[in-house]
């Protein structure tokens, strides 16, 4: 008798490829197991996304249910890190640390420790706009591998259920931008489900990796204590690439340090639960080691030349305009030789690529400044409260007025007409082609002096790499998984610098204040402590649109680090550029928005922006955040982008145009006015191109009445609808904005 049950020669196949699917999925998750036996603990941070949930309580229900015994249990505040073992896998350890959803820099530092980022978001009501905003601000940086853990659906219908989680996984997909990313429904009074969350945990693989965090070796601080002469020591598990001592080390919120030796350590857990540690190797520091040189030597230069000495660098006649010094006069002479009829040379200053970019940079001082530069208290206005803030509202419509003419009319300014336009722009020169047109001018501010430039940066960040790479190699340094002990040096020039973090990493109450960001240890590779100018690609970000202008104080995510800049914008350029140097932009401006509301989201313009800060590799991420607001609760980044180079030969060239009107035409030459207000400015100007809103070309050819009229010759003929314009340049430069100076601006801001 034939059984009912015979499958056909197609179920049979199906059969037997699921039954051979469900063995590969035993033996690698078996692989899997073995691999968490031998590697560090895996980390795990847990995050609340909706304000009902806290994550130091869904961390006490895993202790409490899901099957664990505790190693380290939670401290006074809970937002210590917490170390539990599987009771069913006794080599399987797992490290939870709880961040709130409020805590912005605490979360951006955790997500790039752990392995497994726990999403807490509640079914009833949902994530809230800072939660929001905070997934967009860690997918700046990065996330790992995710899992959203849904609660309080108990209250919906089971279909219902079904699809509040299908929308939920396609929220965090989108905005984690992980395909990787999971969610499953967890009632956490419940030790079934805390049992189901910790077997996803233990099963789940790490199948995304934050790059730029694994290209380097990093320790996640277990315990720091102070060594007798003044020194730190730090454990914990070596994760990333690996470490060593000759290499340069930072730790977060401290800054760079240099490693004496590194003990790698094997530990052993006794069945009362005690933890053993034995040193087994030890890695000395040795004598080509990285040194910790942030500045650069200054070279020796020329004393600088006076009034009376510079004459004297004259020798022969230039071709120069009529009122230029003869010490800029050798410029001229530089430029011709180099590119003939290319650069035209223009003003009396000496320092003319040295200047930064403010306008009003050459305004005599103002009566409430003192002589020697320091502000005094002598005509300071006295407003009422309400006075103050109608000013600081026009104010700010006079820089959203600025934004818009810098949209409309870009780089256009009006002649001055109480100060001669020859001595107001006497730091500009002009260029015929900033696309290939080589920019003359090598003098560079003080600061330049210090930061360090690198002939083939290329070359030299993968010299970098493959060095570092050699020296963690197994064998050679700590690799990834090595429980390690790192010895820091003291600094004699800092010495107050290592004194306060045992008691951060111990307590994580400082004065009674909690403490949630953890200690972490960066190895970095060579080069990587020394100061330079950097160059990152940033677009906007954020529901803020106010402008951002140029060198407005801001706060830097630069990978590990945080630094308080002052960069200044230019305009990304398409193609290829022969000469490098590019064009200054006085606004970090936002795309238009479409007036079409159901149109798609309209694509961000991107920027270059150049700043001082430490050596740093591509493609590093930056989110930049506003420094009069990043002490205040959740700060929102404006920007973000990524390191492109390290650059400080690129100029960075402003801009200024100049226009007038044809008042009478006849083919083409034309009589121009309203451009210059008398005849010295239009002789002074006189070998500068002109060019019009049509595409003509031209030149000033002769000077008419007192009242700044001229004859001009162009290229084709000329309507009287045209308008022509002036081009001239200025090299500009980011401003140096130290820790002091951040802090200042707080101030201000509190003020």
């Amino acid at each position: 008798m034939v059984s009912k049950h015979v499958q056909s020669a197609a179920g049979r196949r199906k059969q037997e490829t699921r039954n051979a699917s469900n063995q590969r999925r035993a033996l690698l998750r078996e692989k899997q197991k073995a691999k968490l036996n031998k590697a560090a603990p895996r980390s795990i941070g847990v995050i609340s996304l909706s304000s009902s949930q806290d994550p130091r309580q869904f961390i006490r229900q895993v202790i409490e249910h899901g099957g664990v015994d505790t190693l380290r249990a939670p401290g006074e505040t809970g937002w210590e890190p917490v170390f539990v073992r599987d009771r069913g896998h006794r080599q399987a350890i797992y490290q939870l640390k709880a961040i709130d959803g409020g805590n912005v820099m605490g979360a951006m530092d955790l997500v790039k420790l752990v392995d497994i980022v726990v999403f807490l978001i509640s079914g009833r009501d949902g994530a809230d706009d800072t939660s929001l905003s905070l997934l967009s601000t860690l997918k700046i940086q990065g996330i790992p591998t995710c899992l959203g853990v849904v609660t309080e659906l108990d209250g919906m219908k089971k279909t219902d259920r079904k699809e509040a989680l299908v929308a939920l996984r396609t929220f965090f997909t989108y905005s984690t931008a992980s395909r990787d990313s999971d969610v499953m429904e967890v009632d956490p009074q419940t030790p079934a489900d805390i049992i189901a969350f910790m077997r996803r945990i233990r099963d789940s693989g790490l199948k995304q990796a934050i790059a730029w965090v694994r290209a380097t070796g990093h320790v996640w601080a277990e315990a720091v204590a102070a060594t007798e002469d003044g020194g730190v020591v730090l454990q914990g598990y070596t994760r990333g690439r690996g470490i060593h001592p000759n290499r340069v080390g930072h730790i977060t919120g401290v800054g760079d340090v240099v490693i004496d030796r590194v003990e790698v350590l094997q530990r052993s857990i006794q069945k009362d639960g005690s933890v053993m540690d034995t040193v087994v190797r030890t890695i000395a520091r040795t004598a080509d080691g990285d040194v910790l040189e942030v500045e650069a030597e200054k070279e020796e230069e020329e004393a600088p030349m006076t009034a009376e000495q510079e004459p004297e660098m004259v020798t022969h006649d230039v071709l120069a305009p009529q009122g230029t010094s003869a010490y800029q006069a050798a410029w001229f002479d530089q430029m011709n030789a180099m590119a003939p009829a290319d650069l035209l040379g223009l003003g009396d200053g000496n320092d003319s690529d040295m200047s930064d970019s403010s306008d009003d940079e050459d305004m005599p001082m103002d009566d409430g400044e003192d002589s020697d530069g320091a502000l005094g208290d002598a005509g300071l206005p006295e407003e009422t409260p309400e006075e103050a803030a109608n000013m600081k509202r026009q104010m700010a419509h006079e820089v959203r007025d600025a934004v818009d003419d810098d949209r409309q009319y870009p780089d256009e300014i009006d002649t001055p007409t109480d100060v001669p336009a020859r001595k107001r722009f006497a730091k500009f020169v002009s260029l015929r082609s900033l696309r290939s047109s080589v920019w003359p001018m090598k003098y560079t501010p003080e600061e330049y002096s210090t930061v360090h430039t690198y002939p083939d940066f290329r070359q030299t960040m993968a010299d970098a790499i493959k060095r570092y790479e050699a020296d963690t190699a197994p064998g050679t340094g700590a690799t990834e998984g090595d429980l390690v002990r790192i010895f820091v040096q003291p600094d004699p020039a800092r010495p107050d610098l290592l004194a306060d973090l045992p008691a951060r990493s111990t307590s994580y109450t400082i004065d009674g204040v909690s403490v949630e960001d953890p200690v972490v240890f960066v190895s970095l590779r060579t080069h990587e402590c020394r100061k330079t100018v950097l160059h990152a690609r940033v677009s906007r970000l954020g529901a803020d649109r106010a402008p951002i202008p140029a060198k407005e104080p801001m706060i830097a995510h630069v990978g590990w680090r945080r630094l308080p800049i002052s960069p200044a914008y230019y305009e990304v350029p398409n193609g290829t550029w022969s000469a490098n140097q590019r064009k200054f932009s006085r606004f970090l401006h936002r795309a238009e928005p479409s007036p079409n509301p159901a149109a798609p989201a309209v694509k961000e313009l991107d920027y270059g922006a150049v700043f001082y800060g430490p050596t740093t590799f591509p493609h590093c991420p930056v989110a930049m955040f506003r420094a009069s607001a990043y002490s205040g609760p959740a700060p929102q980044p404006v920007a973000r982008g990524s390191i492109t180079a390290c650059d400080p030969g690129c100029a960075i060239l402003k801009r200024v145009v100049l226009t007038g009107y044809p008042y009478r035409v006849k083919k083409n030459k034309a009589v121009v006015r309203f451009m210059f207000f008398g005849p010295e400015d239009i002789r002074y100007f006189k070998p500068v191109e002109l060019d019009t809103r049509h595409g003509l070309h031209g030149h000033i050819t002769a000077s008419l009445g007192t009242h700044g009229y001229f004859k001009a010759l162009f290229s084709r003929n000329i309507h009287m609808t045209d308008t022509v314009s002036m081009k001239l340049w200025k090299r500009v430069f980011p401003k140096e904005l130290l820790e002091d100076d951040d802090e200042d601006v707080e101030e201000e801001e509190m003020e």
